[in-house]
């Protein structure tokens, strides 16, 4: 058979042609498909070992919205004013709605340590960057993402760059910074 006539290679050219050969990194962001699937491998500070196998969705407006709703019921009155449980609440809400299959022990509100949903979120909205054309440090068109003001206030407080990553303070640590010693 003359390599015209086989059907692998003809579909093989044809995915080629439509982007759907190239490796993932290779593609354009309007190529990137919205859904996607990665592994994590983290170990918390307590030496226990995460690992699994995560498909997430890229969120859409509805999402967004349910994103909001999902982190203001972890934020009652009076939270806004502690960063890191804004940031918590964040990771959590955008992973609540954007993971659409993930392990049995994926339970991050059960979480003691940060670590495992810091990699899971990080993973994500690395993606979202790239599906939305943005580029690696998050571009100047993150502006209506409505997300974007909670690693920004954590990267101001910390004196960080925003990135996902950083140690989070214990909640002793953000008790001491709220409570304050009443002058």
């Amino acid at each position: 058979m003359t390599k015209d006539m086989d059907p692998g290679a003809a579909l093989a050219r044809s995915r080629k042609a439509k982007g759907k050969g190239k490796d993932e990194d290779e593609r354009e962001p309007g190529e990137l498909p919205p859904v996607d699937t990665f592994h994590i491998d983290v170990v918390d500070g307590r030496g226990k070992h995460f690992v699994g196998k995560f498909t997430y969705k890229v969120p859409q407006m509805g999402d967004q919205i349910e994103i909001g709703a999902v982190k203001s019921g972890y934020l009652p009155a009076g939270c806004m004013a502690d960063p890191q449980a804004l940031f918590i609440a964040e990771m959590i809400a955008y992973t609540y709605v954007c993971i659409t299959d993930a392990p049995d022990w994926w339970k991050p509100h059960l979480f003691y340590d940060a670590k495992p949903l810091e990699a899971v979120y990080a993973r994500c909205r690395k993606y979202e960057d790239r599906f939305h054309g943005r580029d690696a440090d998050g571009g100047s068109d993150r502006v209506g993402s409505g997300r974007e003001g909670a690693e920004d206030d954590l990267a101001a407080e910390d004196g960080g760059d925003g990135d996902v990553g950083g140690e989070l303070r214990a909640p002793a640590k953000r008790r001491e910074i709220l409570a304050g010693d009443g002058s």
